[in-house]
């Protein structure tokens, strides 16, 4: 998830400056608070969507807090349903899984 506030930051500064470019040419004074609120609604929409609709904790932090069920349903939201037996008995036995 770092990497994509990163990214969303970066396309927020790229759009403020493409938003400050006609500064130069005369608009108004008050312009300027445009071009520095536009990241600060993009990252705070993105907190927002993230906190309220992308809550789901790691499957690997949930096998070590053995909490198995919540594991499963973690990964079969990310996954197919059919996976998540076979990355669980990963998860749980790393060991196993070496040849």
């Amino acid at each position: 998830m770092t990497i994509l506030f990163g990214i969303s930051f970066t396309i927020g500064q790229c759009v403020a400056l493409g938003l400050g470019i006609p500064l130069g040419f005369g608009v108004s004074p008050w312009f300027w608070m445009l071009v520095f609120g536009f990241p600060i609604v993009v990252q705070l929409s993105q907190a927002i969507l993230f906190a309220t609709h992308y809550k789901h904790d790691s499957a690997l932090w949930l096998v070590t807090r053995n909490r198995i069920d919540s594991a499963k349903k973690s990964i079969d939201f990310i996954y197919k349903s059919g996976w998540s037996d076979d990355v669980l008995k990963k998860l749980i036995n790393p060991s196993a899984n070496k040849p």
